[in-house]
């Protein structure tokens, strides 16, 4: 991860991301997206973050839940695959 000055905080990464700070914070606890603390303690988050998060974002709006997504995020499984596993549950 870059050196604290060349990160963002969570205010500014849910204003690039349009997700909520508790959402953020909940995803990082989850382990769906890295952080690195602050001297003060405060979540400090890379460029990758945002490019993550939108990807995140997207595939929940395709219906992914969070186990789909993390298989998509770890390379297990790709946007495709996870979208027609999705799309077979939704047939039956």
């Amino acid at each position: 991860m870059p050196l604290l000055d060349e990160t963002l905080g969570i205010g500014e990464l849910a204003r690039l991301t349009g997700l909520p700070v508790r959402t953020i914070r909940f995803y990082c606890d989850e382990g769906i997206v890295d952080s690195v603390r602050s001297t003060g303690g405060h979540r400090r988050f890379d460029q990758a973050a945002v490019e993550r998060l939108g990807l995140v974002r997207r595939l929940r709006g395709l219906g992914l839940g969070l186990p789909s997504i993390r298989r998509v995020l770890d390379g297990e499984r790709s946007v495709a695959e996870a979208v027609a596993a999705e799309r077979a549950v939704l047939d039956v």
